[in-house]
């Protein structure tokens, strides 16, 4: 096989872009948040990463309601989780440049956002099921909320 037909088979297994329109964000919202999103919410951003190993969604949004920003802490207590699921996590926070991570939208590597926002994570990894990672960065000074949710295949 050529190294051309190598690239295109390898090309093939990855898809990324960013979600447009509302509804397509507003489907993305509930996909990475478990719940619609309220008229509080405003200014969605979403994109994804699929290859084989896994599927990343990015998601951002303001939201200028402290009763939904609580329920978004409080989503940890709500999800089932499996003892022994770890995941580390570094320097994977919105705005982080480092530039080792190609597939992050642009948005996410040069948000608005303070350098110190709280962080909520959380694990799941339920019996003959993906693992899921759902790390939220919430900037409540500037109303922002970055939210990352990666699937393991």
């Amino acid at each position: 096989m050529t190294v051309l037909g190598v690239l295109t088979i390898s090309a093939g297994c990855v898809k990324h872009g960013e979600d447009q329109g509302e509804l397509a964000l507003d489907n993305s919202f509930k996909e990475v948040m478990a719940f619609d999103a309220s008229p509080a919410v405003t200014g969605i951003r979403s994109a994804y990463y699929r290859s084989p190993d896994r599927y990343t969604k990015w998601l951002s949004f303001t939201c200028s309601d402290p009763t939904l920003l609580m329920a978004i802490r409080k989503l940890d207590a709500d999800r089932p989780k499996e003892s022994g699921f770890i995941y580390l996590h570094g320097g994977d926070s919105p705005g982080d440049r480092d530039g080792t991570r190609p597939e992050e939208p642009l948005w996410w590597k040069r948000p608005e956002a303070p350098g110190k926002m709280e962080q909520v994570t959380i694990g799941q990894s339920q019996p003959n099921q993906p693992s899921v990672v759902t790390d939220i960065w919430i900037d409540e000074r500037n109303h922002a909320v970055y939210v990352r949710r990666i699937e393991f295949n």
